[in-house]
Parts: structure tokens; sequence; C-alpha cells
């Protein structure tokens, strides 16, 4: 999967714009249980890796790590 996003996203200050990536690699892991047929449980784990390191806040990162998690409830 690839994503383009627009330079000027880059102004809305959340990465320093004279350091940063434009490629980045990811890998992500899933895991659905299913305790009855009307709810869902969902966890994801992220891992992104920068080609080239990124100043975010005032620090230098090369990789990302995220987890998330969704509740679904069918009725």
């Amino acid at each position: 999967e690839f994503l383009k996003a627009d330079k000027s996203l880059l102004d809305l200050g959340y990465v320093d714009s004279t350091q940063y990536t434009d490629k980045a690699s990811s890998i992500t892991l899933g895991l659905n249980w299913y305790p009855n047929e009307m709810v869902r449980f969902m966890l994801n784990y992220y891992h992104i890796k920068f080609d080239d390191s990124i100043a975010v806040s005032g620090e230098r990162i090369d990789n990302e790590d995220a987890v998330l998690t969704r509740f679904e409830l069918v009725f």
C-alpha cells in the first residue's frame, strides 16, 4: 500500500518541515474475537519504520508503534 500526502500537511506543525522523510514501511498484525454473532472485538498492532528519521516535538524518531482497539455491536 502507498499513501501520498500533500506537503502542505507539514504546515500544521506536527513535524518539523525541514526534517521529514518521504518513505516509510509498515507492518500490521490484527486479532479479531467473536464471542457471539452480535459482538466483535478487534486489536491491531502497527509498526512503522521511516526511511529517514524525523523530528517530532524536538525529538528524532525513526520508527513508531501503535495499538488500536475497536468494539463492534450489531443489533
